[in-house]
């Protein structure tokens, strides 16, 4: 992977992500990539962004997201993260949406989940995935050795609170190091850079509720 710098919107300093294709991806984590490809490129559309402009709200290189929106590259956690901030949405509705209803059972087989080409590390959507949701209920693992991140941060007024389930967690939160062990929790102001690393043995799992106050203060669902 190489990295260089651009001005963001705010004027301070982002990287631009351009990453090296790691191959096609078959199966289940096949058909997420196809999902996540295809709804970056209509999402776009959607907002009258070209690539150039798209690439310059999210810090990630032009070619890259060229060959994101033609399923040529397996996009990493954090460009996910970059991609969706610059289309103003969240990271779930990268990965799918689901009809209204009342009472929507979710069942393993039918929640979105991302895995990061390079590390392993896993997204998973536990909570429906609506447009304009408030609140949003994640799953996220990450391997033995591995470090997820860094996310950029979302925009000011989304807070996350995470709760370790197993291992043994670090997370970063604007260049603050916090070690957290099972059944520890921590909650966070998410419009800054933030990171997790696995310090334990196996795998590192934590759910994270990521709640936007003003769509919440507002009632939106």
């Amino acid at each position: 992977m190489s990295s260089h710098s651009q001005h963001s919107d705010d004027g301070e300093r982002s990287p631009v992500v351009d990453e090296i294709d790691d191959g096609m991806v078959t199966g289940e984590a096949g058909q997420i990539e196809s999902r996540v490809s295809r709804r970056i490129r209509e999402l776009r559309r959607d907002r009258g962004m070209t690539l150039q402009t798209l690439a310059e709200k999210a810090g990630v290189s032009k070619s890259m997201i060229s060959k994101v929106e033609r399923g040529e590259a397996s996009p990493s956690a954090a460009t996910v993260a970059r991609l969706a901030a610059g289309l103003g949405v969240t990271i779930s509705s990268l990965l799918g949406e689901h009809d209204r209803h009342d009472v929507l059972l979710l069942r393993r087989a039918d929640q979105a989940a991302f895995v990061d080409p390079e590390t392993g590390f896993e997204r998973r959507s536990m909570s429906p995935i609506f447009p304009s949701r408030g609140l949003d209920l994640v799953q996220v693992t990450v391997p033995q050795g591995a470090t997820a991140g860094p996310f950029v941060g979302h925009r000011y007024g989304v807070e996350e609170y995470l709760v370790v389930v197993e291992g043994r967690l670090g997370v970063t939160v604007g260049g603050v190091n916090h070690v957290l062990q099972t059944g520890d929790a921590i909650f966070y102001q998410a419009h800054v850079a933030h990171q997790y690393a696995n310090l334990g043995e196996g795998p590192a799992v934590a759910l994270v509720v990521i709640g936007d106050i003003r769509d919440l203060r507002e009632g939106r669902d």
